[in-house]
């Protein structure tokens, strides 16, 4: 398990850092601001929409919704975008996100029509986190649809999202096919410096990857009027996949740690494109991969990516865990 003093100096080091901003985000919320200087007893309570991760299915997150509810916080009402497993296939096989963001968008339009409040915040989990960022974009997506949700939204809290993922996997990925999603109109409008920018998140890696385009577009906590929380389980540490060491090892609790920390490898790996040794992380995302540049972080030790994990180890929607990290969703920007 990591130390608590290991998980803070990671957190420290990326709190320092800020994202570049682009001409094109959008204005500060003037509602948002009014909203955050409200006295507590006043302030509409704060509605939010969770968004599944990567082939999840809106049934996992029912007791989440529930903690959200049941809190003192003065959330509410809460609900879950209706992703099922069989949304998140086609991606596996080129397809774009299309059907999941246009459940999200719908989910969200639904949400403040049951609520008297301006805007809501988004829960995102894993891959829903960095979905949610392209959701929040005025650029146009795959098809030519604009989402905007910047305009329904003023939290945006994720968990165990790897914004940072290099989607170096060990099978390899198929590219989207994506089209009419502005790209080539955005490098005709930047200057050669904007397009050179960064040297990870480049146009020509943002052509097969709606994270990667995410991140080309929109970098950082990019969004003005929006605040960003990013959170991360830590206590997994990483190991290389070595199966002659693991045949060779003994049976019982060393042996199924050895595993658990080799197969969190091969995510990290997947992650970060270099060994996973050392590395700390919630046991599929790193926690220097989940924390995006410019939010504020949270990092949170013995915490699980996914639940039914090795002896029911805590992950984000269990009891005890929602508590620590929910009442940063009450805060507008």
């Amino acid at each position: 398990m990591a130390t608590a003093a290991a998980a803070a100096a990671t957190t420290a080091a990326v709190r320092s850092r800020r994202p570049r901003r682009r001409p094109r985000a959008s204005p500060p919320s003037r509602a948002a601001g009014r909203d955050a200087r409200r006295d507590p007893e006043t302030r509409e309570k704060k509605p939010a929409l969770i968004i599944p991760g990567f082939l999840s299915g809106f049934q996992k997150y029912e007791e989440m919704r529930r903690l959200l509810e049941s809190s003192t916080l003065g959330l509410g009402p809460i609900a879950i975008a209706p992703v099922t497993i069989a949304d998140w296939v086609p991606t596996l096989l080129g397809g774009d996100f299309r059907g999941i963001l246009d459940k999200v968008d719908g989910a969200a339009d639904e949400l403040l029509s049951r609520s008297k409040a301006r805007k809501i915040a988004i829960v995102g989990h894993s891959a829903g986190g960095w979905l949610a960022r392209t959701w929040l974009g005025r650029a146009p997506y795959s098809g030519g649809k604009r989402y905007r949700g910047v305009d329904r939204c003023d939290v945006l809290l994720t968990l165990g999202t790897p914004h940072y993922s290099l989607e170096a996997y060990p099978f390899g990925r198929i590219e989207e096919r994506r089209a009419g999603d502005g790209l080539d109109e955005d490098l005709a409008d930047a200057d050669a410096d904007d397009a050179r920018a960064d040297d990870t998140w480049t146009p020509e890696r943002a052509r097969g990857s709606t994270l990667a385009l995410t991140n080309f577009r929109y970098p950082g906590a990019f969004e003005r009027g929006v605040r960003y929380v990013s959170v991360c389980g830590a206590g997994e540490i990483g190991a290389d996949f070595d199966l002659l060491a693991l045949l060779r090892g003994g049976a019982g609790g060393a042996k199924k740690d050895a595993l658990r920390s080799m197969f969190a490898g091969v995510s990290y790996e997947a992650s970060t494109g270099s060994s996973p040794r050392g590395v700390d992380g919630d046991g599929v995302t790193p926690i220097a991969r989940a924390l995006l540049d410019g939010s504020e972080t949270l990092v949170l030790d013995g915490v699980a990516h996914q639940p039914g994990g090795e002896d029911d180890a805590p992950w984000y929607g269990s009891p005890g865990v929602v508590e620590k990290w929910a009442p940063l969703l009450g805060e507008s920007p």
